[in-house]
């Protein structure tokens, strides 16, 4: 079940001992809620995977063109010229370097109507490439799962579009920034850096050790 973002500043108001979110002001928290929204999904974009149909164009390179999707995690299987036919299953990612090498000519291959692998690579998270590629004009769809940034939250009673497993790791992150804004010699810092290490570390990863410990990194993060 997702979380509502007045379950997520509750929490964190009750650990910052200000319910009455006199000195982090609601509107401040909730802004803090959509940054911690992205920074979670940045770390593990499984968390908001999302399944779904994409409608390849002619050629082998492919994007993701919807407002919201950040990057393709997997393709599952063919789905038709009309997104309802379920087809061959596809295989993938393949590494670009082996298509390469077996067949440098394959980005100018026929196309047969259907996807048989496609290759991803994580360092341009939103473009993939398809074989064979898509022909002109028999553009086809693809079942795909792809990683989606929930929308922004304007009110406590909006959904954040997290599961709440993932809420600890929500108050952790706006924990840090509520007392990430002191000098580094000050306790609020130093509780600052704690709560951003817990993040990563519910999260199941490694924090980045230069934001973890530069008061510099901390100032450019908000």
């Amino acid at each position: 079940m997702a979380l509502t973002v007045e379950e997520v500043i509750d929490s964190v108001s009750e650990v910052l001992q200000d319910e009455a979110r006199v000195t982090w002001k609601e509107d401040k928290l909730i802004g803090w809620v959509n940054d911690a929204v992205r920074s979670l999904v940045s770390v593990r974009p499984d968390v908001s995977a999302v399944v779904k149909n994409l409608l390849l164009v002619a050629g082998t390179k492919q994007s993701l063109t919807v407002e919201g999707d950040l990057r393709l995690m997997s393709i599952v299987r063919n789905m038709g010229a009309d997104g309802l036919t379920v087809g061959r299953a596809v295989t993938g990612p393949v590494p670009l370097e082996d298509l390469d090498s077996v067949n440098p000519n394959w980005h100018m291959d026929a196309g047969t109507g259907y996807v048989i692998q496609y290759v991803h690579d994580l360092a341009t998270p939103d473009v993939f490439y398809v074989y064979p590629g898509v022909e002109s004009g028999s553009e086809f769809y693809i079942e795909a799962r792809v990683s989606r940034l929930p929308g922004e939250v304007a009110a406590t009673t909006d959904s954040t579009g997290i599961d709440e497993i993932y809420g600890p790791a929500l108050i952790e992150w706006i924990l840090y920034r509520a007392w990430s804004r002191d000098a580094e010699t000050s306790p609020n810092w130093q509780r600052a850096a704690r709560h951003f290490q817990n993040f990563f570390q519910l999260l199941g990863v490694k924090a980045p050790v230069d934001d973890a410990n530069s008061p510099e990194k901390l100032e450019l993060a908000r």
